[in-house]
């Protein structure tokens, strides 16, 4: 199934309001149905052909979407891991789960502080290049896992990232988004 389409299956809005003393709305939270989220990952994280040479991740503190591209055969040791967090904490707990609890080298493994958007726009060939014996200098697979909307911005990006050659006919793109 679309991976677009599983992940609005997963988004479920639980709201628990907190109110003052004057009776306002003070807080809304916004939750996964992990149990859901969890069968999204599974399908949109399977290996399809050869592990790639390249990945970009959005691993928050736990990496459970680099886990399972490892489990799957997507990635191996070898592949070239770029994980995005626009915090500086979740970046660093995903990093040290990525090294310390799956074993990737981490060597292998660029660090990205920023909005992915932000992160595709600046990403060239050069920054993503794998010498190898196969020389590999464009994403290999990209997995946006947004938990919300496609937007302008977001499309801007994509397009942005083809044109500088960073998304070819060879990048395999999966992504959750969640509708409004």
């Amino acid at each position: 199934p679309c991976a677009g389409f599983v992940s609005r299956l997963a988004w479920r809005s639980s709201i628990d309001s907190f109110t003052s003393l004057q009776g306002e709305n003070v807080m809304a939270v916004r939750t996964w149905d992990q149990k859901v989220k969890n069968v999204v990952r599974k399908e949109v994280l399977k290996k399809r052909g050869d592990s790639v040479k390249t990945a970009l991740f959005m691993p928050a503190d736990t990496a459970y979407c680099v886990e399972e591209a490892k489990n799957s055969g997507l990635i191996n040791d070898d592949t070239e891991l770029i994980l995005v967090d626009k915090n500086s904490t979740t970046l660093s707990l995903g990093y040290s789960r990525c090294v310390d609890g799956l074993y990737h080298d981490d060597d292998y493994i660029q660090l990205r502080r920023g909005k992915v958007e932000e992160v595709l726009r600046d990403l060239r060939p050069e920054d993503v290049a794998v010498s190898s014996s196969d020389w590999c200098d464009y994403l290999g697979f990209l997995y946006l896992d947004t938990c919300g909307e496609l937007s302008p911005t977001m499309v801007d990006s994509l397009e942005i990232a083809t044109k500088n050659k960073v998304i070819t006919e060879k990048t395999t793109i999966a992504f959750t988004f969640s509708t409004a």
